[in-house]
C-alpha cells in the first residue's frame, strides 16, 4: 500500500511535493503521468490526442493500481479522479487533496504539452476545477491548502500523516458516524462531508468571528460554502439566535441535502445542531470541535440545546451529526481558562473509568479517554434512557452554580470550573451518605487540583442551590444525583434535601 497519495489538479505541486517528501519518509517518489509512460512508451499528451481521454483514463487507472502496490508516495494526474476505476482504488488510501483556487495556479502550470488546458488556460482551469472539486473532496483524507512555500506545506503534510489517528464509533445504526481524534483532523472536513452527504450542493460554516482570525483557520468542506458568525461562548445559545441562523438558512437557499458545520466549542455546537436539527424538520450536521470542552463532550451525543431565562439547555433536541472532528492542534490556541473549562468534564470521565493515572500532559490520551466513554455509552443509551445518565456525574450541582452565576456575571463560572466543584460536592455527598470512605474527597480534590479545578464552592445561597436542583430537567421532581459507592458510580434518586444542604453547608465551612 502506497505510504501517501496526492491528487490536485494541474499546477498544485504534487509531483514537486512527491519528490521532497519520499525521503522524509524514506520511500521512493512516484508520478503516475511517469508510470504510464514507462508501461506504454506513450506519454499523457499521445494518449489523449491519439487514444482520445476515456482510453487514457483507463490506462491511467492500471497506471494508479501499479503504483498504490508499491511503498511511495504517489502523485497522480490532475484528472484522475474523473475516473470510477481510480476513485475505487483510491478508497481507503491515505490521500492529502492539494487545493488551491484556479487563478492560483495559472502562473504556476507549466508551458508543457497539456491537451486538457487548450485556450484560455484560466477559464479552463476554472472548469475543471468546478468538475473535480467534489470528486477530489470524496477521495481525499486530508484537505491542505497548496498555496504555500514546498517546505510549510511539507511540514503540514507530515504532521498529518504521522499524527495518530483514533477512530472512535458511535454506533446507531444507520444513524452511526465516527469521531475522528487527531492533529489536523480539521482538514478531513471535506471528505467527510463528500462521503457522508453526496448529495449535498452547498455547506453552511457556523462560527464565530474569533475564530475566523485564529492561526489554524483554513476550513474547506469542498463544496460550495457560506461563514455565518454567532456570538461567542453562551451568549450564542439564545432562541433569538437560533431564529437569526435559521433566517440565514432560509436567505441561503439551504435545502434538505445541505450541510451544516459547526466550527468551534460547546456553545457553537449547541446552536448550529439544534438550528441544523430544527429546520426544514432537519438537515444534516458536522461538529469540528476546537475546544476540550467541545471535544469530550459538546459535539457527541446529538444534544443541542439553547438556553432560557429560567436554566441552561432547556430548549433542544437530539440531532446526531454525520461525524465529529476533534483536531489537536487547535487546542494550542486555547487560553487557560478554555483548557479548565473542558478539564472538568475530562476528569468526570478519568474518574468514572477509575483512571486517575493519567495527567494532563497526556492531551490526546486523555481526549481519547473521554470520547471513548461517550462513544459507547451514546451507543448503548442515545436518549438518556439508562447508562447515559452517568455522564452527568457532578453535574447536578454543576448547572445550578453555574446558572446562579451566569446571572450575576457570564464570565464568572465557566462549564468545566463548575463540574470539577459538582464533582467534590458528589464525592462529599457519597461520603455523608455512607456510600464512600472519607478518604475519597482528598484523593478526588488532588487530582481535580492536578487539573487545575477548585473543590472550593463559591458565595450561593443554598436555599437557591437546592431550589435549583429540584427543578432540574433531569431530577424527575425529586433529588437525584450521579454517585459513586460500592458498586461504581450509578444514579441515587430520592436523596434527602436536609442532608443536600449540608452537604453545601459543610463545603462553604472548608473555604
Amino acid at each position: 500500500m502506497a505510504r501517501l497519495v496526492l491528487v490536485g489538479l494541474p499546477g498544485t505541486g504534487k509531483s514537486s511535493l512527491a519528490h521532497h517528501l519520499a525521503p522524509l519518509l524514506g520511500v521512493e517518489a512516484l508520478d503516475t503521468d511517469d508510470v504510464v509512460r514507462e508501461r506504454t512508451g506513450r506519454d499523457v499528451a499521445q494518449w489523449i490526442r491519439e487514444e482520445g481521454e476515456p482510453a487514457f483514463r483507463l490506462v491511467e487507472a492500471e497506471a494508479l493500481e501499479w503504483a498504490l502496490a508499491r511503498d511511495a508516495v504517489v502523485a497522480t494526474g490532475g484528472g484522475v479522479v474523473t475516473h470510477e476505476r481510480s476513485r475505487h482504488l483510491l478508497a481507503g488510501q491515505p490521500v492529502v487533496w492539494l487545493d488551491a483556487a484556479p487563478d492560483d495556479l495559472v502562473e504556476r502550470v507549466d508551458s508543457g504539452d497539456r491537451p486538457l488546458l487548450g485556450g484560455d488556460v484560466a477559464e479552463r482551469l476554472g472548469r475543471l476545477y468546478g468538475e473535480r472539486r467534489a470528486l477530489y473532496a470524496a477521495v481525499s483524507t486530508w484537505r491542505l491548502s497548496a498555496s504555500r512555500t514546498l517546505d510549510d506545506l511539507g511540514r503540514e503534510v507530515l504532521n498529518v500523516v504521522r499524527s495518530e489517528r483514533a477512530v472512535h464509533r458511535v454506533e446507531l445504526a444507520e444513524r452511526g458516524y465516527d469521531v475522528v481524534v487527531s492533529r489536523g483532523a480539521r482538514h478531513q472536513l471535506a471528505g467527510l462531508v463528500a462521503r457522508r452527504s453526496p448529495a449535498a450542493r452547498q455547506v453552511v460554516v457556523v462560527t464565530t468571528k474569533n475564530l475566523r482570525t485564529q492561526p489554524w483557520w483554513d476550513i474547506e468542506a469542498g463544496l460550495a460554502s457560506h461563514v455565518i458568525e454567532v456570538p461567542d461562548g453562551e451568549a450564542a445559545k439564545s432562541l433569538s439566535s437560533l431564529e437569526r441562523l435559521c433566517e440565514s438558512f432560509a436567505a441561503l437557499g439551504m435545502s434538505r441535502r445541505d450541510v451544516v458545520v459547526a466550527v468551534g466549542g460547546g456553545a457553537v455546537c449547541d446552536l448550529a445542531g439544534f438550528a441544523a436539527a430544527v429546520y426544514l424538520r432537519g438537515v444534516a450536521v458536522v461538529h469540528v470541535a476546537t475546544t476540550l470542552l467541545a471535544q469530550v463532550d459538546a459535539a457527541i451525543g446529538g444534544k443541542t440545546a439553547v438556553d432560557l431565562a429560567a436554566g441552561k439547555n432547556l430548549v433542544g433536541a437530539f440531532h446526531q451529526p454525520l461525524g465529529v472532528l476533534c483536531d489537536l492542534d487547535v487546542l494550542e490556541t486555547l487560553p487557560e481558562r478554555e483548557w479548565r473549562s473542558g478539564w472538568g468534564e475530562v476528569a468526570k470521565c478519568a474518574l468514572l473509568e477509575r483512571r486517575t493515572d493519567l495527567s494532563r500532559e497526556q492531551v490526546a490520551s486523555l481526549v481519547n479517554l473521554a470520547v471513548a466513554l461517550k462513544a459507547r455509552i451514546v451507543s448503548s443509551d442515545e436518549r438518556e434512557g439508562g447508562e447515559r445518565a452517568l455522564l452527568n456525574y457532578g453535574h447536578t450541582l454543576a448547572h445550578a452554580i453555574e446558572a446562579i452565576a451566569l446571572e450575576r456575571d457570564p464570565d464568572e463560572l465557566r462549564h468545566g470550573e463548575a463540574v470539577g466543584v459538582g464533582l467534590a460536592f458528589a464525592t462529599r455527598l457519597a461520603v455523608r451518605l455512607g456510600r464512600l470512605e472519607e478518604g475519597r474527597i482528598g484523593e478526588v480534590d488532588r487530582y481535580l487540583e492536578s487539573f487545575g479545578l477548585s473543590s472550593a464552592l463559591g458565595s450561593f445561597s443554598t436555599d437557591a442551590v437546592v431550589d435549583f436542583m429540584t427543578r432540574d430537567k433531569k431530577a424527575h421532581h425529586d433529588l437525584t444525583f450521579v454517585l459513586d459507592g460500592p458498586r461504581g458510580v450509578e444514579v441515587v434518586a430520592g436523596v434527602d434535601p436536609a442532608v443536600v444542604a449540608a452537604t453545601i453547608e459543610s463545603m462553604k465551612g472548608e473555604r
